[in-house]
């Protein structure tokens, strides 16, 4: 399965990079590996990850996201038959609420 991500995404996992090292100078790339490691898991099996819902929400199906191991972030994909395109990489005690929105059915 094809990974490819949206300019969001990148912008999300660069500006999350940046704080970490301003935390620790080098914890920013070890960020960035550990979301490049998420990506290569989930183009292997894309299926195997939760679907993203939230009550009070109807979330499209092919919504999907995957927690990353050693830092408290989500990355969230949306499954086509070809691709999985990340389009957002969030703090996991975030609100999604209104990232959810956009992958909302009730339109």
């Amino acid at each position: 399965m094809k990974i490819r991500t949206t300019s969001a995404a990148e912008l999300e996992v660069a500006n999350a990079a940046l704080s970490y090292d301003l935390l620790r100078l080098g914890l920013g790339a070890a960020f960035i590996d550990e979301v490049e490691k998420t990506y290569a898991a989930i183009e292997k099996g894309p299926q195997t990850y939760p679907r993203l819902q939230m009550e009070g929400i109807n979330v499209s199906e092919n919504v999907r996201f995957a927690k990353t191991k050693r830092f408290p972030f989500l990355v969230i994909f949306r499954e086509s038959a070809d691709e999985c395109e990340i389009s957002a990489i969030r703090h996991a005690h975030s609100d999604l609420a209104s990232l959810l929105t956009r992958y909302s059915t009730d339109e």
